[in-house]
């Protein structure tokens, strides 16, 4: 697999309704409680507001919390460039997450806008480091402790990120993010939910 070939690029999406459409977005994906958590806390509707902690170039940080999850933080932000031949795809969004009541500190994961092939691995590269992500649905993410602290580390030294991967239906497409304001983004979420 050759995640960066040359692939046609797609309209840019419009900068003026970033912020709020990302904070609409993330309320629709976190607001949903599961029936365990439902049950657990004696909810029936509840929605999880995600608190804006700092906006730092094209990142920005947010923050909430539940009786399950505890504090959740994290740091969002959406491709500058998006390629592939498709006609249609969801939202794409990259995602540096801290939970508190997890081991794992940060965890790197993308939202892709697509269903992955079954069994692929996206690739992420920063510079000239690479790393191999493991798909999951739409989502991709590193593979353990380690590897997230590493990808981390490249990606706050790093200017720019692409990310490749290949959809069910087989089309390839990658994604460039900006790591500008990446490395204040996270000294936010790691002040407002340490570890």
């Amino acid at each position: 697999m050759t995640p960066f070939a040359v692939l046609q690029p797609l309209r840019p999406r419009p900068a003026w309704s970033r912020t709020w459409w990302l904070a609409g977005l993330l309320t629709a994906l976190l607001g949903v409680v599961s029936p365990t958590a439902a049950a657990q806390t004696g909810a029936t509707d509840e929605k999880i507001i995600p608190v804006p902690l700092a906006k730092h170039g094209v990142w920005s940080a947010y923050k909430y919390e539940t009786p399950i999850e505890g504090q959740v933080c994290y740091a969002v932000t959406s491709p500058i460039e998006e390629k592939g031949d498709y006609t249609e795809r969801g939202d794409v969004l990259l995602f540096v997450t801290t939970r508190t009541t997890e081991n794992v500190p940060r965890r790197v994961t993308i939202v892709t806008g697509y269903t992955y092939l079954s069994g692929s691995i996206a690739q992420a590269n920063v510079g000239t480091q690479k790393f191999a992500l493991q798909t999951r649905n739409t989502v991709a993410s590193a593979r353990d402790t380690v590897a997230n602290e590493t990808m981390i580390k490249a990606m706050k030294a790093g200017t720019n990120m692409k990310v490749g991967g290949r959809s069910s239906r087989r089309t390839l497409t990658t994604d460039t993010y900006s790591l500008i304001g990446l490395t204040r983004t996270i000294a936010a979420i790691d002040k407002a939910c340490p570890s």
